[in-house]
């Protein structure tokens, strides 16, 4: 078997065909994925499938009537190209663009409609490639741009839909200099063999990557999980002393100030006898929310244990930490009490120490933390208990840092 665009033409499909058979068993055998990861599995599946049916729609021109396989063919194509960025953006929870999807074969079978664009072979040459051409850069911006978890694999999809984006550009540049002006110059000329092979190539490409992709983002998430408290979302114990020493261990070589905050809920016991569990935790997930609105500034914060939480903050001046301590107290006085139903309005003591990574070590520095949340307790609760400013100095600082916010 030679490997001419006719026989590369079939490999493509049966490769579009084979992955969207493998990625819906797949779909179909793991049905403890995650709801983004399940979707996206199944829109990779008809997108494999509907590009498959176009393919061989397309390869059946000499079996069929030309001019049906064309129309038929390039509407599939063109609908499994479109649900690839759709595929891609509900792996990470983004909206996801059904209409811009289907876009393309919308327009594919309007232009048809038109004799002067679809007996220019040409013109129908220049729309399927600009649709692969914005199909595969869509698909490489939704991975560079929403990639948080820092993937590998799906790095490797933005290159390889870059790449292709490259090549289908520089194959509507040859097509145009070289004046290929009908299929049978396409399925003769030189460079079609070439384009077709690449086309072969990154398919295959991606269908690995989007197995990998799945696999990946799951193991991201079990990984996340076993260092996630179920209940408050933040950090357990172990991943907030990781993190913290981790950061500690990049800025050995040049000392930066940081602060650690113990937080405790005043009389958990009592709110829980008094009130419930359920109350309870909804009074446990509240301070886990607002300890965890500081995570955008670069803090890592952590449910250490029952109602004790930890906030490390990195690069944070003692000046800056007491405020964001002051203010993380006055919030959860608020909202503890909508969280609660009405039913009690809860407080927080707090310990916070501040010192210079390379000076003094985490545990050090979290002893000194608690022994100060001691201090609050037994000075009447509610109250965060610090050596860096006096207490008169505090609301007054806390008032500026809000004013500045707020403007």
């Amino acid at each position: 078997m030679s490997l001419d665009a006719a026989t590369l033409i079939i490999a493509i499909t049966i490769v579009e065909w084979v992955a969207a058979l493998l990625i819906f068993l797949v779909w179909r055998v793991t049905p403890h994925q995650t709801e983004s990861n399940r979707d996206s599995i199944f829109i990779w599946a008809l997108a494999f499938a509907f590009a498959g049916v176009g393919s061989l729609s397309i390869s059946l021109r000499q079996t069929f009537p030309e001019d049906l396989c064309i129309i038929f063919g390039n509407t599939f194509l063109f609908l499994g190209l479109g649900l690839g960025p759709v595929a891609v953006a509900a792996l990470w929870k983004q909206e996801r663009p059904y209409r811009l999807a289907v876009l393309p074969s919308i327009l594919w079978l309007t232009l048809c409609t038109i004799p002067a664009f679809f007996e220019t072979y040409a013109a129908r040459a220049l729309f399927v490639q600009a649709v692969f051409i914005s199909t595969s850069c869509w698909i490489a911006i939704l991975c560079f741009r929403h990639n948080q978890e820092r993937l590998n694999t799906a790095k490797w999809l933005g290159i390889t839909s870059t790449l292709d984006a490259v090549y289908q550009t520089g194959y509507m540049f040859v097509s145009h200099f070289k004046s290929i002006g009908s299929l049978t110059d396409f399925y003769s000329e030189s460079a079609t063999q070439i384009y077709l092979l690449l086309v072969l190539l990154t398919a295959s490409a991606k269908v690995i990557l989007v197995f990998s992709l799945v696999i990946e983002k799951e193991q991201r998430h079990y990984r996340d999980q076993a260092h996630r408290d179920s209940l408050t979302g933040l950090a357990n114990r172990r991943a907030f002393f990781d993190d913290a020493r981790r950061w500690l261990a990049d800025q050995s070589g040049w000392p930066k100030p940081y602060s650690v905050l113990m937080i405790d809920v005043d009389h958990f016991k009592q709110i829980n006898d008094a009130h419930g569990h359920a109350t309870g935790d909804r009074i446990l997930q509240t301070l886990g929310e607002i300890c965890g609105d500081g995570l955008r500034l670069g803090s890592i914060a952590g449910r250490l244990g029952g109602e004790e939480f930890a906030l490390f903050l990195p690069g944070t001046t003692p000046h800056k930490a007491i405020m964001r301590a002051e203010r993380i107290r006055e919030r959860f006085a608020r909202e503890s009490l909508a969280a609660s139903n009405g039913k009690v309005s809860a407080t927080i003591s707090g310990g916070l120490y501040s010192a210079s990574s390379g000076h003094e070590p985490l545990d050090r520095a979290l002893a000194a933390a608690d022994e100060r949340l001691y201090q609050a307790k037994a000075k009447g609760k509610n109250q965060i208990v610090t050596d860096i400013l006096a207490d008169a100095d505090i609301p007054s600082k806390v008032a500026q840092l809000n004013a500045e916010e707020a403007a």
